[in-house]
């Protein structure tokens, strides 16, 4: 269930990082995350960075900042709750942690804290980056012997973990190594899912699977829109409600929040924009 997950350490990285870094969507309620060209997984980032600018619409339901800490510029998005946006001027230098997320094509964070902070503030932040960055260096120069000797990436893996990395920064560090593997692999992916993109008389099964998955969306969608009675709907009484198993539900719930049809007004919680 939700409320056993473990929460995801936030990582101190740059903004160039997230933003050229290879994204993974997840299945389910597993965290998306970003590989970052260093091999860094990231799913919470740390930013410290300067406010560029800041929007609202006309209707205070949506807002964003655009922040800059000199190795690019990137968004933080907010939906709905526009509250703490309300002391953000252009010129801060401040502090962002939260979910890196991405939506027609663009990544952005989705804050969870923001906090102003001093030019000292930054340069202990880079400092601990560097220190990051050093230490993944090595990590993979040490996966770079294993391959060297033919050990599987399984082997390498376990190596990596010995070495205090979770399942996830070892993947990401085997991703690293292999990225024309990793390529492949995404290939195969698409080239399946244009064979699956057929008419129902060509398709080979009962139904086609990108239908049977709208209509799970479609399902939860109004599940969370009856359960929801001002502060969104729980998880669990999701779960509780639709007439899907556990996983086609968890894995719709973070199709709608991916594509921007949801948002996470609070942990636990899913509303409809």
């Amino acid at each position: 269930m939700p409320g056993n997950r473990q929460r995801m350490t936030a990582r101190r990285v740059q903004l160039e990082a997230i933003e050229k870094g290879n994204y993974h969507k997840k299945e389910g309620y597993e965290p998306n995350y970003v590989i970052t060209p260093i091999g860094v997984a990231v799913s919470r980032a740390c930013v410290v960075a300067t406010v560029v600018d800041t929007f609202q619409n006309d209707e205070e339901t949506y807002g964003a900042i655009t922040l800059d800490d000199s190795s690019s510029t990137l968004r933080a998005k907010f939906f709905q709750d526009l509250s703490d946006m309300d002391d953000i001027e252009e010129g801060q230098l401040l502090e962002v942690i939260g979910k890196v997320k991405e939506y027609d094509g663009e990544r952005y964070i989705q804050p969870e804290l923001m906090k102003e902070r001093s030019i000292k503030y930054e340069l202990l932040h880079n400092l601990e980056m560097e220190q990051t960055r050093r230490r993944f260096k090595k990590l993979v120069e040490k996966a770079q012997k294993f391959e060297k000797e033919d050990r599987s990436d399984e082997d390498i893996k376990e190596e990596l973990k010995g070495e205090g990395l979770n399942e996830k920064e070892a993947n990401a560090v085997i991703e690293y190594l292999n990225p024309e593997e990793q390529f492949e692999k995404a290939e195969e992916v698409e080239s399946k899912g244009k064979q699956e993109d057929k008419t129902p008389e060509e398709h080979d099964g009962p139904e086609d699977e990108e239908e049977e998955v709208g209509k799970v969306e479609k399902a939860v969608l109004e599940r969370i829109e009856e359960l929801d009675e001002g502060e969104g709907a729980d998880y669990s009484e999701i779960i509780e409600a639709a007439d899907y198993n556990e996983d086609e539900i968890e894995s719709a719930i973070n199709n709608l929040l991916s594509d921007g049809t949801c948002y996470e007004p609070k942990p636990g919680k899913i509303k409809k924009l």
